[in-house]
C-alpha cells in the first residue's frame, strides 16, 4: 500500500506547447496520469475526459528557492490516492446531490452528474444538495478507486 503522501515526478506543462495546465496551486485538485501516451507520461492537473485520475493534490506543487512554481520536468506534487473520503475542488455552477456520481473535469476540478466528462471520481457524500457557486469550492467525495467509467 502506498504512503498517503507519496510524491510523484511530473511535468506540469501542457503537451507540445508552453500553455500550462499547472502548476497545482493548492490542495484538492484532481491529478491525472496518462500512461497510454509515452509523451504524456507524467502527472498533471486532470484535463477531463477519460484520463484516469491518480489522486487528489495534498498541496501546491514544488516551488524554487525563490518561491516560483517549477514548470520543468522533474517538478513534483504530493497527493492522496483516489480512495476513501477526499475533499475535491469543484468547478463553479455545479450542483452535487448525495449519492450521485462526481466526475473529473478540466483543470483538475470536479463536475456534477449533469456535466459528466467520462471518468467518474466517486460519489458525493455531503448533506442533501450542494450548489457550488464559487470556483474551487471543496466538496466531499467518496472515491472508489480508478478505472471505472
Amino acid at each position: 500500500m502506498p504512503n498517503m503522501m507519496d510524491t510523484i515526478d511530473g511535468n506540469m506543462m501542457a503537451t507540445g506547447g508552453t500553455a500550462t495546465i499547472g502548476p497545482v496551486v493548492g490542495a484538492g485538485y484532481i491529478l491525472g496520469f496518462d500512461a497510454t501516451d509515452v509523451s504524456n507520461n507524467y502527472a498533471r492537473l486532470h484535463a477531463g475526459g477519460n484520463v484516469l485520475p491518480i489522486g487528489i493534490s495534498a498541496g501546491q506543487s514544488e516551488m524554487s528557492a525563490e518561491g516560483v512554481a517549477l514548470l520543468t520536468a522533474g517538478a513534483s506534487v504530493s497527493y492522496y490516492p483516489c480512495a476513501g473520503l477526499l475533499y475535491v475542488r469543484a468547478k463553479a455552477g455545479q450542483t452535487f446531490t448525495t449519492g450521485l456520481p462526481v466526475y473529473c473535469g478540466a483543470g483538475g476540478l470536479a463536475l456534477d452528474s449533469a456535466d459528466a466528462s467520462g471518468q467518474q471520481l466517486g460519489i458525493y457524500i455531503g448533506d442533501g444538495s450542494h450548489a457550488s457557486t464559487v470556483l474551487g469550492d471543496l466538496v466531499p467525495v467518496l472515491c472508489s478507486g480508478v478505472g471505472h467509467i
